[in-house]
């Protein structure tokens, strides 16, 4: 399928609302299910920690982008956000996000700073790095995986975003692999709806139809 956004002029590529995707064990099939439904014409960036060894998140990447109609690559260093573009953080490596002052976004990606909770990539790291972005919306998923990282950078980033500018969904135990990741966040009442895989699906297209 044709990938739009392909020959945009970047300085037309505003960034209204970045998605950020943090899982774990079972991800890969659920991203899938996610990632493959929505439209050619997403109007957001989306931004995906899968933890997951170095040299396997290239191959996931490719898979996904060849089963989708967005653009799906393993992220690079220095790159600026685009609409429509799925973004997937390289095994071993952080992925931030940062803005410029002329309010363009890009991607740090850091291979040295230490595991945060024993992960590298964290989702811990890419959350909190969004949690100064309060010019842009931001809707928060946690899928299927063990343990607890993202809990604490999506606190941090309700601790700090009008509650109009945040979104997080947490997937249902019943459709989870590992409960783990989405309950954490779920206890603690940082979680605004809870969806199953297809649901999320569909509310993320559901948000841009018509645009």
């Amino acid at each position: 399928m044709e990938k739009l956004v392909q020959s945009m002029d970047k300085s037309k590529n505003r960034v209204e609302e970045i998605v950020a995707i943090g899982t774990s064990t079972g991800g890969p099939k659920t991203l899938e299910v996610v990632i493959r439904h929505l439209p050619p014409h997403y109007p957001y960036p989306i931004l995906v920690v899968q933890h997951m060894p170095s040299g396997f998140t290239k191959a996931m990447a490719d898979r996904l982008n060849a089963i989708s109609s967005l653009t799906v690559s393993e992220a690079v260093q220095g790159e600026e956000l685009e609409p429509g573009h799925v973004y997937i953080a390289p095994g071993n490596h952080h992925m931030q996000v940062k803005r410029s002052q002329a309010y363009h976004y890009f991607l740090q990606i850091d291979g040295t700073t230490p595991p945060r909770g024993g992960h590298r990539p964290s989702v811990d790291v890419l959350f909190e790095s969004l949690a100064p972005l309060h010019e842009v919306k931001k809707t928060i998923i946690l899928l299927t995986g063990m343990g607890s990282d993202g809990t604490a950078g999506l606190r941090k980033i309700k601790e700090v975003s009008n509650p109009k500018e945040v979104t997080a969904i947490g997937e249902s135990e019943e459709s989870c692999v590992v409960f783990g990741m989405p309950r954490s966040a779920i206890e603690e009442g940082l979680i605004d709806l809870i969806l199953t895989k297809e649901k999320i699906a569909e509310y993320l297209r559901a948000k841009v139809s018509g645009r």
